[in-house]
């Protein structure tokens, strides 16, 4: 990973895309084979260890395991890894990360809620980018990202899991994440992007008749055509998640449209603000609709 800086000057439009090890681990060897069927200069790949989710469900992440499957990623691929973090224990935390330096492993550190800002200090003398978590969505934790933004004086940080637009747009984070790609698929709701950075939603029951005009202006400027918009309006396009056959099948369209605009916004977001948008993607078919969605946005000329 090239060192980061804020402000970094954007090159060329990239899919950043975001997986955790667990799920990786599901489906390692064809989860593997979607991204070695792409050319690396597509895509950046962040790495999580899956440490929040694990907690969520009394599971635990062998270290040793994570150690491996780093090792094991190939050296062509642009990809970063972040340390295996301890929810809610800053000191293992930073031991966690300390044996992995130690193992020749250059990982992430995390900086979460309870840590002090002179182990803040520690982390940047020794990596060029530090992840800050347990800043998921919420009133309290936006004034937490305040005073954190106010004392990290610039240093090139990753919000974990929170990408408000407009905290992005005026602290300018080196980079962010995100899962709302894949709302279509659960929620029957359509995350959409109008420009300008921002994300709006709708839902199911707003595509019975002919959407709103600025939905359709959205569409029209990520690539998508109206006969391709009036999909939506049929139920059966709502149904499965996205993959790279939906087109083909019908099945998925609304989450591969929702793949496309949020590809769109990645690419969008880093030319205006320098922030790199990953996508947190669970299997193979999704991270291949990404690549689908890459694709689609090149053959309408809409990379950015």
């Amino acid at each position: 990973m090239s060192k980061p800086r804020a402000g970094t000057a954007f090159q060329s439009p990239k899919i950043n895309v975001l997986v955790s090890f667990p799920y990786w681990e599901k489906n390692a060897s064809s989860m593997k084979r979607v991204f070695d069927d792409h050319d690396p200069a597509m895509f950046r790949l962040l790495i999580d260890s899956g440490a929040f989710s694990a907690w969520t469900l009394g599971e635990e992440i062998s270290l040793d395991s994570y150690m491996r499957f780093i090792r094991s990623l190939p050296s062509t691929w642009d990809v970063s890894c972040i340390q295996l973090d301890v929810v809610g224990d800053p000191v293992k935390t930073k031991e966690n990360w300390l044996r992995m330096l130690d193992a020749g492993i250059d990982a992430l550190p995390v900086f979460t809620r309870g840590g002090s800002f002179e182990v803040l200090d520690e982390y940047y003398a020794q990596s060029p980018l530090v992840m800050f978590g347990g800043i998921v969505q919420g009133k309290g934790n936006k004034n937490y990202i305040r005073h954190f933004m106010e004392n990290n004086r610039g240093r090139p940080v990753h919000w974990l899991g929170f990408s408000d637009h407009n905290f992005m747009k005026h602290y300018r984070p080196f980079s962010v994440d995100s899962s709302t790609v894949t709302s279509a698929q659960r929620f029957g709701d359509f995350m959409y992007y109008a420009g300008a950075g921002k994300v709006k939603k709708l839902e199911k029951q707003h595509f019975v008749t002919e959407p709103p005009r600025e939905f359709i202006q959205s569409c029209l400027r990520v690539g998508l055509t109206r006969k391709e918009i009036a999909l939506l309006g049929q139920a059966k396009h709502w149904r499965g998640g996205a993959d790279p056959t939906s087109w083909d099948t019908g099945k998925g369209i609304a989450s591969l449209m929702v793949h496309i605009h949020q590809v769109y916004r990645g690419m969008d977001l880093e030319r205006a603000i320098g922030t790199r948008y990953y996508i947190a993607q669970t299997t193979t078919a999704t991270v291949g609709a990404l690549f689908t969605s890459y694709e689609f946005l090149r053959e309408r000329g809409r990379l950015v």
